[in-house]
Formats: structure tokens, sequence, C-alpha cells
């Protein structure tokens, strides 16, 4: 039998400060870009989806390197294993100083809604905040902003995500720097369906990364890739924490979270990820084929190809 341990409607968030420098503590599925249901949340806080060979573990958290050699290839990318509706949300982290690489902390659901921490290697002055709902296309540019931070990007600072029912704060070291509402976002949307809000209300994954975006244009939105003497560059995660809210905005020690269930294996769907309470050994990357992109903060590639299937299933 299979174990499953998919969420309810509302997620199955929990919750608590995660640190990120156990390895005993992470799980792999590599090349997915959701949770496989056979993912135990309970053994497993984190989850590596693309090139293993880019983490590394230490005292300060976890480091995400991507190398020069692999470039666009190698994107690094990683989850907590758990879906969040609603929470406030920090995470303790540097970011890539490297122009034309990214550094992402974001939150994705399978319906494709999102909400966006990023940082380009380009400006290590600012970070950028970005919300998208539901995949919608057309609307690249009118749902971010661009917000000082204190000292460099390449310093440890606690960003965070304050999403609740009809508002979403990002926040830099303590201080609030945009704040959004439906209403605000609605007034700016382009196809947007009617009687829908711009606004996640979908349960999302939190997800971390760090990729190449690829591009030779020192004018683009990372600037161009200019490796030059620099074999890798590294963003360290030290730690999330995650205070979940139920739907009325009150804070909850668990929101949403459904019984686990066995299946017959042979309705349990895809291969199960690695889960024997540590990662294992080897160096192998399994990095898309494809390269990656930007469409909103998410990595792209066949990575993306699962996320669209998975979606539509959602829909």
């Amino acid at each position: 039998m299979t174990t499953k341990f998919e969420p309810g409607p509302n997620g199955n968030c929990v919750s608590g400060n995660y640190s990120m420098n156990n390895r005993a503590k992470w799980t792999q599925a590599i090349g997915r870009s959701f949770l496989p249901p056979e993912t135990d949340p309970t053994k497993h806080d984190f989850i590596v989806f693309n090139n293993l060979a880019g983490f590394s573990w230490g005292d300060d958290g976890v480091s995400l390197t991507l190398n020069a050699k692999n470039k666009a290839s190698a994107a690094v990318q990683a989850s907590h294993t758990r879906y969040v509706k609603y929470a406030k949300i920090s995470a303790r982290m540097t970011a890539s100083t490297l122009p034309g690489v990214v550094t992402t902390f974001i939150t994705m659901s399978p319906q494709k809604d999102e909400i966006d921490w990023e940082t380009v290697g380009k400006d290590t002055k600012n970070i950028q905040s970005n919300v998208f709902y539901r995949g919608i296309e057309g609307n690249v540019g009118m749902h971010g902003g661009v917000h000082p931070v204190p000292g460099d990007i390449g310093d440890f600072h606690t960003y965070e995500i304050d999403w609740k029912h009809n508002s979403i704060a990002w926040i830099v070291d303590g201080q609030i720097v945009r704040n959004i509402t439906k209403t605000s976002e609605n007034a700016k949307a382009k196809n947007l369906p009617a009687g829908q809000n711009w606004f996640p209300t979908t349960p999302s994954m939190i997800q971390f990364s760090i990729w190449d975006y690829g591009s030779t244009d020192p004018n683009s939105w990372s600037g161009a890739t200019t490796w030059g003497p620099t074999t890798s560059t590294t963003a360290k995660f030290e730690w999330i924490n995650i205070q979940c809210y139920d739907d009325n905005d009150k804070p909850v020690e668990r929101f949403g979270e459904a019984p686990k269930q066995s299946i017959p294996p042979s309705t349990a769907g895809g291969a199960a990820p690695t889960d024997t309470g540590e990662l294992p050994s080897g160096t192998g990357s399994g990095n898309p084929a494809n390269g990656v992109g930007r469409v909103s903060g998410s990595v792209v590639g066949p990575l993306a190809a699962a996320l669209a299937v998975l979606a539509a299933l959602a829909l």
C-alpha cells in the first residue's frame, strides 16, 4: 500500500519555524513541479525539485549554488512540503548578486496562483514583488513593485509575505514595503473573467530557487549574464517561519490539514519520491534540457509542462 498525504481544499498548513540546515528533513522528487502525493510532510519539511548537485547544507542553512558550466540548464529549485492557504510566511535568506541570475522566494499553486519575492543580480539594492492569478496572460508588469533593501541583497535579510483573505503585504526586515487588496489589483488587471478577483485563493507551495535568466541584453529585466572569472553563484536560505491563518485571518496552529489515506500501488500514480529520512548520495542533477526562462516568478522548461498539466486537472 502507498500512503497519500494530499491536502484538502484549504491546504495542510502547520505553523512553526522550519530550519533549513538539517539534511535529514529534506527529500527529493527530481523533475517534478508540485508535491507528489506520497511526500510525507511529517517526516520531511523540504523537497528538492531540480539540480540536487546545487544543494549543500551547513550551520547557516542550505546553499543553492548555480554553476557557470551548467548555466541556464541547471535551475536549483526546492519547496516546503505543505500547501498553504493564507499565512504569514517569512524567510531568512541571501540572494545572488551576479547579473542575469534570479533568486526567488514565492508561493505557487497548481492553479497558477502566485505571490513573489524576486531579486535580479544586476540590481543589488532592490527586491521585486509580484502577484499572479490563475496564470492569466497579458498582465506582465501590471502587478509588480520594486522595493529598496537595506544594505545589499547579498546580505542576510528577512523577507515576508503576509497573505490574508483580502490583502497581501510584502515586508523587508520588519518594514511593510507594499500592501495590496483585491480591489486595487482588479483595477489594473487585463483579461480577468467577470466575477473573479486578481487575487490568489488556492493552496500553494512555498518555493525557493536560483536560476540563470539567460539574457545577453544588459537592459533586459535580469541584465545580461556575465560570468567572467566567476564560476558559481549562491543564494542561502537559513529558515522559514509560517503562521497559518484561517479564512477569517485568525492565526491558528493548523489550517486545512486532511487525514492521510492509504491506496493500492496500482492507483498511486507517478513515481514516488525518495523518502527514506535523508537525501540519497550522488551528484545527478536532473536538469531540464530546455533551460529556464521567466513566466511570472517561476522556473520554466520541462517543469512548466508538468505544472500546466496539473493546473488543467485542478481547474
